[in-house]
């Protein structure tokens, strides 16, 4: 039997280490899949086994609400701007049966013409939107956009008088 040379030893024990390591990656793969799959099989068990009789104690939830970038907003800008904005779009929109998950408040890096800051949302229901925000220095007050006229719940007349009178005129 005829010995292999050394450049025929280097590429042997180069495709036996790479079919190793595929190995080791697909039963580490397939195993993780496995584990996943037991652990919903099991939650789907312990759901069933839920008596669906129980009443389900609906909470409502604050979103999560983001400054982005992290650091560059002054405590008495987020003070403001949860006055003015977040506080009465999440009322707004509780109001109005839209219950957001997440609001993100940016400072573009770019200018944006006569604006402050970029804002987008997610709703629970999925829906999302976005606009821009600040054209004044001290800010605004957010207000609804409304097709027609906005009505406004007695709560939310009481809380935030400024953005009702706004949007009388």
């Amino acid at each position: 039997m005829k010995r292999p040379q050394k450049g025929e030893s280097n590429i042997l024990l180069f495709f036996l280490a790479l079919i190793l390591i595929v190995l080791t990656g697909l039963t580490v793969y397939f195993w993780q899949n496995y584990e996943k799959e037991k652990a919903i099989n099991a939650l789907k068990k312990s759901i069933s086994a839920v008596d669906i009789s129980t009443k389900v104690i609906e909470t409502k939830r604050a979103p999560v609400v983001i400054y982005i970038p992290n650091g560059l907003f002054t405590e008495d800008e987020i003070v403001e701007i949860n006055k003015k904005f977040v506080k009465p779009f999440i009322d707004w929109n509780s109001d109005n049966n839209q219950n957001s998950v997440s609001i993100s408040v940016e400072k573009p890096y770019t200018a944006i013409t006569g604006y402050q800051y970029k804002v987008t949302y997610i709703n629970e229901d999925g829906g999302n939107g976005g606009f821009l925000y600040g054209t004044t220095t001290p800010l605004e007050w957010w207000l609804p956009e409304c097709l027609d006229s906005c009505s406004f719940s007695a709560e939310f007349e009481a809380k935030y008088p400024d953005i009702v009178a706004k949007m009388a005129l």
